[in-house]
């Protein structure tokens, strides 16, 4: 309910655009295409002009992240027809703030998609003998219990089976 609220609150102004296999309204995770009208033209290859994807997710832990500049389209018309002084005049300066950073975004679906977490119980089942014969005599140090690492993958596994991650 909270992170409806909050991405109301965010787009209040915006119209929704539903688009089929994008919009997605969970308990824990948000994801919704707005549309603005696009008064000056201006176009980016990052984003369909007079689009805005928001997306809030209460699963993730927000790490790690970088320092993105943002600026508004209005100051990059500005920036772009050498009107800084309607910048400055109607405090539109880029500000920074912190974005997920893409290498977590790409280790995240790269997992997502890993045999490891389709069926990890039948995975295990051919690698755990493997797992203990093999890596032993190569590891520096004791490698963790085979029962212990099936457990950590088998509620990963049951977490993306349910949805939860």
């Amino acid at each position: 309910m909270l992170i409806k609220r909050l991405a109301k609150d965010m787009a209040s102004e915006l119209e929704e655009k539903v688009v089929q296999g994008v919009t997605s309204k969970g308990s824990g995770f948000y994801k919704a295409l707005y549309q603005y009208q696009n008064l000056v033209g201006l176009t980016s290859s990052a984003v369909k002009t007079g689009q805005l994807l928001i997306e809030i997710n209460t699963y993730a832990n927000p790490y790690p992240y970088i320092k993105q500049d943002i600026s508004s389209f209005m100051a990059d018309y500005f920036t772009a027809i050498n009107r800084q002084d309607m910048i400055e005049q109607y405090g539109l300066k880029p500000f920074s703030i912190n974005v997920l950073d893409k290498r977590r975004t790409i280790v995240e679906k790269t997992v997502k998609d890993s045999p490891l977490f389709q069926d990890f119980p039948a995975l295990w089942m051919g690698l755990s003998l493997t797992y203990q014969n093999e890596l032993t005599p190569l590891a520096f140090s004791e490698i963790p219990d085979e029962k212990l690492v099936a457990d950590s993958f088998e509620i990963s596994y049951l977490c993306k089976k349910n949805s939860l991650i």
